[in-house]
Parts: structure tokens; sequence; C-alpha cells
């Protein structure tokens, strides 16, 4: 194997490693090194992995051996998922692509849902939500949420463009967020993600993207009325209606980045919250940030 091919299967490494929250030291015991630095060497790419100790990572991660080998083009065929991924840049596409084999083998079946919950308005789903769920004051933690439902959630080394992503494999689900957002951003993403599980868990793929500009050629194979009913249910799970009216009559609305530490979201996602549920009007001069 050339050196380049090496360093390429100490990053899935590496990767595949911190999604599922093992450290360099315990995978190192768990292959039967005493050092935190093998798994290092392996990583950067400075040492050779043998074919015995790749396969033991693989079995520890959950993957299989020859995702560590594999190259975009042996990504296309995941057994029904429709990549509509492959709407983003060219040099965005391996992590992606690599997080879809990730999910094959790390997604989980839904443990528990209210049935017909997808029938309802985003707001009433959510409300369905924490019922269910028995959560009563802020803030909502969704990665627990997602992990009460059955789904694990990952965070994973996405490029900036994209924000989160909802894959349904066989029936299997699993919520990859962009490990280098903000937490708060995380914590959205998670929420609208939870979102597509709600609504569209049908579909196999939900690729969620930062900014609208990047979304121009997805729109024309992914519903964009999705999208705006996902960010509908995350405002709603994470910053419940009958909620933020009982806060506002108690704190009032004056101090912005109270209100969103109480929350755990950013100051502007909350401001445009309160305008939505008419708790504050454009023309009141509140401090964003």
């Amino acid at each position: 194997m050339t050196s380049d091919l090496y360093q390429a299967i100490g990053e899935r490494i590496r990767r595949a490693r911190e999604s599922v929250g093992v450290s360099q030291l315990d995978l190192a015991r768990k292959i039967g090194y005493s050092s935190s630095a093998t798994i290092s060497h392996f990583e950067s790419g400075e040492r050779k992995i043998s074919i015995v100790d790749l396969q033991q990572i693989a079995q520890i991660l959950g993957l299989p051996t020859d995702y560590f080998f594999q190259d975009e083009s042996q990504f296309q065929e995941l057994g029904g998922i429709h990549l509509r991924a492959l709407a983003v840049r060219p040099t965005a596409r391996e992590p992606v692509l690599a997080f879809l084999v990730f999910a094959q083998k790390h997604s989980r079946k839904l443990e528990q849902i209210p049935q017909g919950i997808e029938k309802l308005r985003p707001s009433r789903a959510a409300e369905s939500i924490l019922s269910y769920l028995k959560i009563e004051e802020p803030p909502v933690s969704p990665r627990d949420v997602a992990i009460k439902l059955g789904v694990p959630v990952f965070e994973w080394e996405f490029p900036d463009e994209i924000s989160g992503i909802f894959v349904n494999s066989q029936d299997q689900f699993c919520i990859g967020v962009n490990e280098a957002h903000p937490r708060v951003r995380q914590r959205f993403s998670t929420a609208h993600e939870i979102g597509h599980l709600v609504f569209d868990r049908t579909r196999n793929l939900c690729v969620d993207f930062t900014q609208p500009s990047a979304t121009a050629d997805l729109e024309k194979l992914q519903d964009a009325k999705a999208a705006a009913r996902a960010n509908q249910f995350a405002a709603d799970l994470l910053m419940p209606a009958s909620w933020l009216r009982q806060d506002a009559k108690k704190y009032g609305t004056g101090d912005l980045a109270f209100l969103a530490k109480r929350y755990e979201v950013s100051q502007q996602a909350l401001w445009f919250r309160l305008l939505t549920l008419k708790l504050v009007t454009e023309g009141e001069q509140l401090e964003l940030f």
C-alpha cells in the first residue's frame, strides 16, 4: 500500500473511532497494544497498519474491513440508499458517502414514537414527543430525544456547508451532525433531523445544508417543503410556544441572552421564534449578539 493509501485508511479510522466515542488508548488496548501512540501513528499514516490489526479495528468499530479501502466510486452501491448527497460539490462527497457506509452498520430500529405523529402539524408533533418523553422544561436535549426514540446521533467531519444528515438504511435510522459547528447549531441540526424522522422516515436520505444556495441542485430531488417542515418542528421542539409565552410573561423579552441561554439556542433563533409567536415586534430594539 502506498503512503497516500495509509493516510486515507488512517483518516477513516480516526473519523469512525471518534464518531463512536472510542479513545485512541481504548482502541489500542482492544487490539493488543499498550500505548495510544500506536493508533495515533495509524491514523496519521506514519505507521503501516497490518491487515490483522485493520480487521480487528473494523470489528470493534462495527464496520466492514473493505470500508477502509474503498474509493468514492465504490461507495455508489449502498443498499438502496438514494445518493442525494451527490449534489454536494465533488470535494465534499467523500465524507458524506463515508458517513452513509458508517450509518449502514450503526443505524438502529426505531424503538418508540407516538402513533400517527406524522399526520400532525409540526407544533403538535413536537408537543406530542415532549409529552411522550415527559420533558416539561427547557433546555430540551435533542440528542437525548433521538436516543430515547432509539435513533443514534453521531458527530461527523462533514464539509461546512452540510449541517446534518438523516439516514434510513432498510428501516434502521441514524442521524449525523457536523462536528465542527457550534453546539447551538448542532442542537438545532439534530432537532431538524428528528423532524425528518417524524415526517419523512420513509425516505432513505435527507441531506441538510447551512445555506439555501447550496441546495439549488438538491431541490430537484428533495422536497423543499420537507426541509421547511423539519425546521418548524425543530423550533417547536427546542422552543415550545407555551413555554416561551410563560417565560416571556415571567422574565420579559428584553434580556435575549438570558432566554437564549435558558433554551440553549442561538439568540438569532430565539429572536425569530419570539417574532413568529408575536411576543416581540420587528421595531423593538433588542441586542442580538
